[in-house]
């Protein structure tokens, strides 16, 4: 396993396949082993790495990136399962309707974590201070 890139340099495809490795796998970007969140299935973000001790957290609003990644994928997959249903006239409103509400609530629910992940690997990758 390549060790991760330090401060100083551009960032190398290297850099970038390991960030989304880490992403996938939800692990610490500096380490690559400590895991970010305290549970497996849960929503609490360790606040630090229990590994290598790299905070996660670098202030007051900085999830907001993520808050926003999460939420546009989220609705644009949402709008993109759910439309094609309102214009077709053989499906009843009502499952439409069920279909939308669940989707829109739903995939941002599913998109934390990973959208969590790739906030954190985006922005080690791209100022990787410690």
């Amino acid at each position: 396993m390549q060790s991760p890139r330090r401060e100083g340099g551009d960032p190398t495809w290297a850099d970038f396949w390991w960030a989304l490795t880490d992403v996938v796998r939800q692990r610490c970007p500096q380490c690559r082993k400590g895991p970010l969140f305290a549970t497996r299935f849960g929503f609490k973000l360790n606040e630090r790495c229990p590994v290598c001790g790299l905070k996660f957290d670098r202030g007051n609003g900085y999830f907001t990136g993520a808050w926003a990644i999460n939420l546009v994928i989220a609705e644009f997959v949402g709008t993109a399962i759910w439309l094609p249903l309102a214009f077709n006239r053989s499906v009843p409103v009502n499952e439409v309707t069920l279909i939308a509400i669940v989707v829109s609530v739903g995939l941002p629910i599913l998109g934390y974590r990973p959208s969590r992940a790739l906030w954190i690997a985006i922005d080690r990758l791209f100022n990787p201070v410690a």
